[in-house]
This record gives C-alpha cells, structure tokens and sequence, in this order.
C-alpha cells in the first residue's frame, strides 16, 4: 500500500487477514527511525473499532518502508 494514512493501513490489516503478506509505504521520516510515520500508522490500528485486525499480533506481518523520490534531469 502506498501511503500511511488511516485508509492504507486499514487495507494492509484486511490483506494481512486474507493470509496476504502487505507492506505499508510512506516517505521516509528524518526521525533516527526513516519508517517512525509508517510504524504510527501500525500501532494506530489498535485503536480503531471495530478492529480492522482481530488478532492485534498479527500487526507485525505489515512490513514498514518508505520510498525515495529520485529526480532524473535528462539533458537536451
């Protein structure tokens, strides 16, 4: 899924719940942690009703990563 809002995260714990391995995207964080948005999100999970992942363990099969923005000039 890309990007960690609410939304995303939400599809990631229904995918997880279907036995379908996720990975939750956002942009890196200049925190020591560049995934600290992405693991909010996660942990955020918890707190909704109903829950969107029944069994809270299973929070840790959403991979946390981010993405790079690469910005190529191409020269005439």
């Amino acid at each position: 899924m890309l990007g960690a809002s609410g939304m995303s995260a939400q599809i990631a714990a229904h995918s997880v719940n279907a036995n379908v391995p996720a990975a939750l995207f956002e942009l890196a964080t200049k925190d020591a942690d560049s995934n600290a948005s992405v693991r909010r999100a996660i942990e955020n999970l918890s707190k909704i009703e109903p829950a969107p992942l029944p069994a809270a363990a299973n929070a840790v099969c959403i991979e946390a990563a981010n993405y790079l923005i690469v910005i190529v000039v191409v020269g005439t």
